[in-house]
């Protein structure tokens, strides 16, 4: 095979992580929370909430997740980038915001970006995870649309011609990124 992966040691590939809210209230502690645990060096990676106007069209019980987050005192690679109209969805949150950050980092096409919902649930080793199978020259990971919990019971299967592709997807079934990308300059 011509598969490599890296160590733990290494902490090869930096990342940038995007998650969309919008009438979070309910998981964006818990995901806030989570996100603060990553065992993985604070240098290399940054996370990115993105709020949206369109949360103060509808009023929440309590405090809206704008207003949560903005009262949370971030570690120095959260940021919150809030995307001002009202018009629009997640798929315009992730580019107004994109085309934001892509212009504060060098060597933008050398980052990895990871797409996750407020709702999934991000264990401490994920980063460590997805860094130990990148494969080089390989640009789009992508899960898989069904959650399976018992992967380790079915990973039997790989030798009855599931395709390699399958073992590289293995690691995003431990919470639910949408896409992991490494961008290209333009």
């Amino acid at each position: 095979k011509n598969r490599r992966t890296t160590s733990h040691n290494s902490y090869k590939n930096p990342f940038i992580l995007l998650c969309p809210v919008y009438h979070e209230e309910t998981n964006i502690l818990r995901f806030y929370n989570q996100l603060k645990k990553l065992k993985y060096p604070t240098n290399k990676y940054d996370i990115y909430f993105i709020t949206t106007e369109r949360e103060k069209l509808t009023p929440a019980v309590g405090k809206n997740t704008i207003e949560i987050l903005d009262a949370l005192k971030m570690p120095n690679n959260f940021y919150i980038i809030h995307y001002p109209y009202t018009q629009g969805y997640k798929a315009e949150q992730l580019n107004y915001a994109y085309k934001n950050i892509i212009r504060n980092y060098k060597n933008i096409d050398s980052i990895f970006f990871a797409l996750l919902d407020a709702d999934s649930d991000v264990p401490q080793n994920y980063l460590h995870n997805i860094n130990d199978q990148i494969v080089p020259n390989i640009q789009v990971y992508q899960q898989p649309v069904a959650w399976l919990r018992n992967f380790n019971q079915l990973s039997n299967f790989s030798n009855f011609g599931i395709p390699e592709c399958w073992a590289i997807l293995k690691v995003f079934l431990c919470c639910k990124p949408t896409f992991l990308l490494r961008t290209k300059s333009q």
